[in-house]
């Protein structure tokens, strides 16, 4: 007998879960914006914010206790854009993102439609849109982080073989950056774009 089982990501309890909104816009849903073609709404975090103040984001945050994380993705879009639910669509979820820091992102893509560039200065500065076209033509530019390992102060290195001199792994971790007009979008951001274009291939026939 088969038993089926969903592999989820083991960080040991560390894991900092959150889900985000990639938001769609398209042109029939959004006339008041005379837009031509899909574009992605960006937002750029409030300057006041205690965590990544200033920085390009997707909407979305903390999966709370109870709530699936495409509940929290919706959920976090409607509180930072002033949203009602009924404004937004998910399309399709796409691959998890994970950082050194036991970040896991759960990303969902979907259309966001009637907006009228509403946001809470609570936690947004201001938001802006980019076509979905540029990222389709456009590859980022790749830098890569050293990830290393610092034992413990109290870590057994004398369990270990060879000791002291034992050579733990080192690993690598690309940090991809786009530059759109006077937009720098890096980071675990770009890092979600890059992990939604296949899936937003997939689903073009819905977009345009």
């Amino acid at each position: 007998m088969k038993y089926p089982y969903s592999p989820k990501i083991d960080l040991m309890g560390f894991e900092k879960n959150s889900a985000i909104f990639v938001p769609i816009l398209l042109p029939k849903d959004n006339k008041d914006l005379l837009l031509k073609e899909p574009h992605i709404l960006f937002e750029v975090r409030s300057s006041t914010l205690r965590q990544q103040p200033s920085e390009i984001c997707f909407p979305g945050g903390k999966i709370e206790k109870g709530e699936t994380s495409e509940f929290a993705a919706l959920r976090e879009t409607c509180e930072e854009l002033l949203l009602s639910y009924e404004q937004l669509e998910v399309l399709t979820s796409t691959d998890l993102v994970t950082t050194p820091a036991n970040r896991v992102l759960y990303p969902y893509i979907g259309l966001l439609k009637q907006y009228n560039n509403t946001f809470s200065k609570d936690e947004v500065e201001k938001t802006f849109l980019v076509p979905l076209s540029f990222f389709e033509q456009t590859a980022p530019t790749l830098y890569y982080h050293t990830v290393t390992i610092t034992p413990c102060e109290h870590f057994p290195m004398e369990k270990m073989p060879n000791k002291i001199s034992y050579a733990f792994e080192q690993g690598t971790y690309p940090v991809p950056f786009y530059e759109y007009d006077n937009y720098t979008i890096w980071g675990m951001t770009a890092r979600v774009i890059q992990a939604s274009l296949p899936r937003l291939e997939e689903i073009k026939h819905e977009l345009y």
